[in-house]
């Protein structure tokens, strides 16, 4: 990697940024056949550095990061401003992935601009247009409500920024929160009701919309199929119980591949089921056991994708169907935010 103290990070775990023989092991028999010529990846992120957290990831790193994981494919990019901890604020967030775009992108590449609940439906509007970006990004953390954990979705995306989204035709990139996610009552009827509403905007449900477990998404799949404006996306998801129930139930036409690199996906580990809920291992301070076998770590995007392998392997998933997922979706996705009424422009 360019950049030799971030390799070496010890957020990023045993081996930093580059690629070990697990990595290749894993890629070679789990992977490569599965991974098709061109992505796009629907969920990147660069962000500022933060103590005790995630060193600073620029796009150029990323890019190099995914041409060593990838090797021999092409990779365009959904970039996602989120602020991390407290201590930034939106405006940073915002201002560096514009930097990071102007210095780095590549053409296809894409962006979202990360909105805070308390900004006016105005601001949102003309930072839309001047920074180019395809939708918005919002997060729980930035809820109005005291229980950010739990908070309703227009706590964190009030129905007057909803309103911009729908004028433009824009995406919303969707991390749902309350513990329960989209089998919660409540996030799902609101996801109903307001796609509806807003039936111009098109809806990103990040993480498997938030399914880290199995028996999750077949609980609401009818009711996700019946909403055309809706979307979801992989990223970080590392079980293949749940992308066998996504291959097999869900409209392959509305699935996008997301990784949430680096960020959440370039550390080694992995998400896993435990009891009700779901936890990463791996993060800083985990201890990785010797044992008999020394523990040799892979990426998290390593362990996501042959997650989703060995389902498709399972569900006998067409090869039409992985590029759709891969590829087709959210270019044909991006296209058509870019080519609606109002013209938003290209990065390049």
């Amino acid at each position: 990697m360019a950049k030799k103290s971030l390799s070496k990070a010890k957020f990023w775990g045993p081996g930093g940024l580059s690629l070990t023989p697990t990595d290749l092991a894993i890629f070679r028999e789990d992977i490569d056949w599965f991974l098709p010529k061109r992505i796009f990846d629907i969920h990147t992120h660069v962000n500022l550095a933060i103590k005790d957290g995630p060193p600073k990831v620029s796009l150029e790193l990323l890019k190099q990061f995914q041409k060593m994981i990838f090797p021999k494919r092409t990779c365009n990019n959904l970039l996602l401003p989120v602020p991390l901890g407290n201590s930034q604020t939106s405006d940073q967030v915002n201002q560096y992935t514009s930097q990071q775009v102007r210095k780095f992108a590549e053409r296809g590449d894409a962006r979202l601009f990360f909105a805070d609940p308390r900004m006016s439906a105005t601001f949102v509007r003309e930072q839309i247009l001047q920074t180019r970006a395809v939708g918005l990004k919002v997060y729980m953390t930035r809820a109005t409500a005291k229980n950010k954990t739990e908070a309703p979705i227009r706590s964190f995306l009030p129905e007057r920024i909803i309103k911009v989204v729908d004028e433009l035709g824009l995406m919303v990139m969707l991390h749902l929160s309350k513990r329960k996610a989209i089998v919660d009552p409540g996030n799902i009827r609101d996801l109903e009701v307001l796609s509806k509403r807003y039936s111009n905007s098109k809806w990103v449900l990040a993480h498997c919309a938030r399914c880290f477990r199995p028996g999750m998404f077949e609980q609401v799949v009818d009711r996700l199929n019946t909403l055309p404006n809706v979307y979801v996306e992989t990223s970080a998801v590392c079980d293949p119980l749940v992308f066998m129930e996504i291959f097999k139930n869900y409209d392959l036409s509305r699935l996008m591949f997301g990784s949430d690199n680096l960020l959440a996906a370039g550390f080694r580990g992995r998400y896993i089921e435990c009891g009700l809920f779901w936890l990463p291992i791996g993060r800083p301070g985990f201890q990785w056991g010797q044992g008999i076998f020394a523990m040799q770590p892979t990426f998290v995007i390593y362990e996501q994708l042959r997650a989703m392998s060995r389902a498709a392997r399972l569900v006998s998933l067409p090869a039409k169907d992985i590029r759709r997922v891969f590829w087709d979706n959210a270019v044909g996705l991006i296209k058509s935010i870019r080519q609606s009424k109002h013209k938003l422009p290209d990065q390049h």
